[in-house]
């Protein structure tokens, strides 16, 4: 993208000097891509200096061997018809790459994962929040699988506040039927009087239990059914040094989340 490319250009100019060297504790993260930092600032260049070709390349064949790829399908049906949008008034629009966040590798990526929510909540056209739906199992636990990072309740916390809820936001928190806890009847109370803290009308409830879901899903609903959303990790472990993968939910995928929850 233009920006990114105008933002490489303002933050590190010193990249286009024949003699920088960058150190090795800033090329790890590339190790499985790069054989070493000079190829790495190398693609770099050739990147940033290739505007029409970042601009269009998520339209470009994708290199994938199976023959029913996602990508690869997807793709197709995008050149074919790019200018059309479906019934449901989507875009066929094919984006992949801007939906995803590495977070995680140089610091906790609770930053990162409450960035992804304002911007994800910014971009829906949804005026007022009525429903927060949460598939996370571990809502429960204030305290990470390693057992020693807490956390979980806040970051709740931190979480609805980033999708603009306010201490008399009228919203109803629809939270996994399963949660995976120990005593869990015990923890639910003190939860719910944690969350009721800050949020003096918040409601709560469980989704149907024959649904279920392997990934955490973040999702918001309004008055209209309208539906947008993120995943990521669980709630109680973005204090947690580790590594994860986030991103916002495409529409496609929104559309059979939003036909989910209407049942």
């Amino acid at each position: 993208r233009k920006e990114d490319v105008k933002s490489i250009r303002q933050n590190f100019p010193e990249i286009y000097n024949s003699d920088l060297k960058l150190k090795t504790t800033f090329f790890w993260p590339f190790l499985a891509y790069f054989d070493d930092t000079t190829e790495l600032l190398n693609k770099i260049k050739e990147w940033s200096r290739n505007i029409d070709k970042n601009e269009n390349q998520l339209l470009n064949p994708i290199n994938c061997p199976e023959r029913q790829c996602p990508l690869k399908v997807q793709t197709n049906q995008t050149q074919e018809a790019s200018s059309i949008e479906d019934r449901e008034g989507i875009s066929d629009t094919f984006e992949v790459l801007s939906f995803l966040i590495l977070g995680g590798v140089q610091k906790c990526p609770k930053d990162a994962f409450l960035n992804l929510v304002r911007r994800s909540r910014n971009k829906a056209s949804m005026k007022e929040i009525k429903e927060v739906i949460i598939t996370d199992p571990y809502y429960l636990s204030d305290v990470n699988e390693d057992g020693r990072t807490t956390g979980g309740y806040s970051n709740m916390i931190s979480y609805l506040e980033n999708l603009s809820l306010t201490e008399n936001s009228v919203f109803e928190l629809i939270t996994n039927p399963s949660p995976q806890t120990k005593n869990s009847e015990v923890a639910k109370p003190i939860f719910k009087r944690f969350i009721q803290e800050y949020f003096l009308n918040v409601s709560f409830s469980t989704y149907s239990p024959k649904y279920k879901f392997h990934d955490r899903f973040y999702l918001i609903r309004d008055n209209k059914s309208e539906i947008s959303g993120v995943f990521g990790p669980s709630l109680n472990g973005l204090l947690a040094n580790s590594i994860v993968l986030m991103g916002e939910i495409d529409k496609q995928a929104l559309l059979a989340l939003k036909k989910v929850f209407q049942q």
